[in-house]
């Protein structure tokens, strides 16, 4: 009898974990951009701008734990309708949101695309916030992290790229395990970004940087060949 209830027990507490680490991601990021609000003395146009990212976070954190809920109410993949996102405006957003943990890490952001995948924004742009986060938790001081996309006509493949120490090879598939941590983090981040590439039938890869750390890379196929 004990056996049924300390599995359901070990679920609820794998959801719990997962709902805290997905909420407190954006969650800092909204944090960061309220003090910079209150505290700087900013034109009116970036305060909308700051203030629209925010509003723009705190319905992805509502969706977020509405979707976690309901996971094992979902079933089949994740409903998308086909819609195009373009991929400049969202590394934008995505870059205030962790500028400050970068500069409390002293690593430096860079983020460039000119182009628009065939992908949903909300889970694409959970997915790179996780590879973000994780690629600065590994980065040393002075360092670069650095976001760059790239698309030909039958997929896109966005890379997070670090200058950290790199994952040797015999760990690159453990990484994805849920609470492996490598002594690291919280061990969900990338367990959510490999959920998320499942269900929307991505492909999600580690390699070697050139010159040394880690890259990650989302590849979203499609045969769509829209202009950027």
């Amino acid at each position: 009898a004990q056996a049924p209830e300390s599995e359901r027990l070990a679920v609820l507490a794998e959801l719990a974990a997962t709902i805290a680490h997905e909420v407190r991601n954006p969650l800092t990021g909204v944090r960061s951009l309220t003090q910079r609000i209150a505290t700087e003395d900013l034109d009116l146009g970036k305060r909308q701008r700051y203030a629209a990212v925010i509003l723009d976070e705190v319905g992805r954190l509502e969706r977020i734990v509405g979707n976690l809920l309901g996971v094992a109410k979902r079933s089949g993949r994740l409903e998308w309708n086909g819609e195009r996102t373009l991929l400049e405006p969202l590394f934008d957003d995505l870059v205030l949101l962790v500028q400050s943990r970068a500069q409390a890490r002293g690593v430096t952001l860079r983020a460039s695309a000119d182009v628009d995948v065939s992908a949903p924004r909300e889970p694409l742009a959970q997915a790179l916030l996780n590879l973000m986060i994780n690629a600065i938790n590994h980065a040393p001081a002075d360092s670069v992290v650095s976001v760059i996309a790239a698309r030909t006509a039958t997929h896109a493949e966005i890379v997070v790229r670090d200058q950290g120490p790199g994952v040797p090879a015999s760990m690159r598939d453990r990484i994805f395990e849920p609470f492996y941590t490598g002594g690291n983090g919280t061990g969900l981040g990338l367990s959510v970004v490999r959920s998320i590439a499942r269900e929307l039938q991505w492909e999600v890869t580690v390699r070697d940087a050139r010159g040394g750390g880690t890259e990650f890379m989302i590849t979203t196929f499609s045969g769509e060949n829209a202009s950027p």
